[in-house]
This record gives C-alpha cells, structure tokens and sequence, in this order.
C-alpha cells in the first residue's frame, strides 16, 4: 500500500469516485482530503488549509496542492480529479 500523503494514491482514489457526487470543502471532518484519510483507515481527522490533525494527537503538512485540489471551483469528485491531475501528476 502507498504511504498515506502519496499524490499517486490521492489521485486514485478520487478517480473510484462518483464524479458527479459532491463534498463540502469547508467542511474539517468530512472535506475531500478527509475523506480520503478516512477511507485509509484514520478514525479522527480534522482537516485545515495547511495541516491535518490526525486521531486528536498528531499533525501534519498536507502535501503541496492538496488544499489547491479541494478548493478550486467545482466542489465534485469529477473536477477535484481534473485538478488533481493537473496539479499533482
């Protein structure tokens, strides 16, 4: 398996999702990147502009252009992959 802030692995797993299905970028707990890290296997994640905080205990730098992949115009699974590989590839 990939290491968790692996651009390959952030890509891909948007890719498997429904690109018309929506997510709230202002949203800490249940953002993109949240998702994804949830899908990985973390429990508690609160997801800021610059940083993550992981299980209430330990954080760290989202990799650059994540936050930039989340944020663009379009809040659907179909544009944040665009962005995604077009930023991050």
């Amino acid at each position: 398996m990939r290491p968790l802030f692996d651009n390959k692995a952030f890509i891909e797993w948007i890719g498997r999702q429904n690109p018309e299905g929506r997510y709230v970028f202002d949203s800490c707990q249940s953002c993109l990147i949240a998702r994804y890290l949830k899908s990985r296997g973390i429990d508690k994640v609160w997801v800021e502009m610059t940083f993550v905080t992981i299980n209430s205990k330990s954080s760290s730098l989202l990799p650059e252009g994540w936050n930039a992949v989340a944020m663009g115009k379009g809040h659907t699974y179909g544009k944040a992959l665009e962005r995604a590989q077009r930023l991050l590839a």
